[in-house]
């Protein structure tokens, strides 16, 4: 399951790598680091939750801080982590392993590697999942 809730950030990584050429995507590389500090808040928030005692308040208090985010939009990721531990560490190791599956295919398959192909059949397995 976990590589299904991964795979948005995999793509979204492409696009990153993608449009640093491209004036398009500029407003996405100015994200960038705001998006790579809020996915390391959430596995924070995520583990602290339900194996360090991190309360509520003091997860709202990192968004806060460290992402500079007191909306209702912080406040319902953190109810989201609430709701079942793991989400944000499995979102991470989905990445990492669709990274790591398309480094390997690229490797093996050289100049016949084909990103959309490579996509294509990622999405095909998830739906068995």
């Amino acid at each position: 399951m976990f590589y299904i809730l991964k795979y948005d950030c995999t793509v979204e990584s492409l696009f990153n790598r993608r449009s640093l050429s491209s004036t398009n995507g500029s407003i996405f590389i100015l994200l960038f680091p705001w998006i790579q500090i809020w996915r390391a808040i959430r596995l924070v928030v995520d583990t602290g939750l339900h194996a360090k005692g991190l309360t509520r308040d003091k997860a709202l208090e990192m968004f806060a801080k460290y992402a500079w985010d007191t909306s209702d939009v912080a406040q319902k990721e953190v109810t989201r982590y609430q709701s079942g531990p793991g989400q944000a560490t499995s979102y991470m190791i989905g990445q990492l392993v669709i990274q790591k599956s398309r480094e390997e295919a690229k490797k093996r398959l050289g100049q016949k590697f084909d990103l959309k192909e490579f996509h294509y059949q990622v999405r095909f397995l998830i739906t068995f999942y």
